[in-house]
């Protein structure tokens, strides 16, 4: 029930004349993501780990027209955890990404999306920002899931990263993979079921 709720979106995507834009965090580790791999019967593979607990936030803005076509990707790394002020400071550069366009942004109910610093900005950018919060417990509806999950498979499975700028290369290089192929981005909005 609380997913058809979601369909109003696009609708109101075309009624304004927006974008509309799923965002999300997520968190990466010099820790390998551990998969399945092949390897000789009887010579279980060794996989090699530094020491170290390196971890980085990313921060990602998946927008696309009302109908689910021409689907970008925006993504930003950052030591540490997401916090309110970052969070503000990522919308402050999407409005520049947006170029004057209109905005229907779908968000979690993370705390950090709730403070009051990000309701203060978004009650002052209701020219070009619109901000409506996905149902509880629904991370499935969020496309911005996928491109993360997908990515910490492909790009991050069973690899061994020495340091962390060999971190940080791997998650540009990873999301700008992803960017260059909206046919992969498109996927992840027709996962979602947000658009049919």
């Amino acid at each position: 029930m609380e997913a058809r709720a979601v369909a109003r979106y696009p609708k109101k995507g075309l009624k304004i004349n927006a974008r509309i834009g799923f965002s999300d965090e997520s968190a990466f580790s010099d820790k390998p993501t551990v998969r399945k791999t092949w390897a000789p019967k009887g010579k279980t593979p060794i996989l090699k780990v530094p020491g170290g607990w390196i971890t980085r936030s990313v921060i990602s803005l998946i927008t696309c027209s009302p109908e689910g076509l021409r689907p970008r990707l925006y993504f930003e790394s950052l030591k540490g955890t997401v916090n309110a002020n970052i969070f503000l400071a990522f919308l402050k550069s999407i409005k520049r990404l947006m170029g004057g366009r209109k905005l229907i942004l779908i968000i979690d109910n993370l705390r950090v999306h709730k403070a009051k610093v990000v309701k203060e900005y978004v009650q002052t950018q209701k020219h070009w920002l619109t901000v409506e919060f996905l149902p509880p417990y629904a991370p499935e509806l969020n496309p911005t899931e996928y491109v993360w999950s997908s990515r910490k498979r492909k790009d991050f499975g069973n690899a061994t990263i020495y340091g962390s700028q060999e971190l940080d290369r791997r998650i540009k290089e990873s999301g700008e993979r992803a960017r260059r192929h909206p046919a992969v981005l498109q996927g992840f909005l027709k996962a979602s079921t947000v658009f049919k």
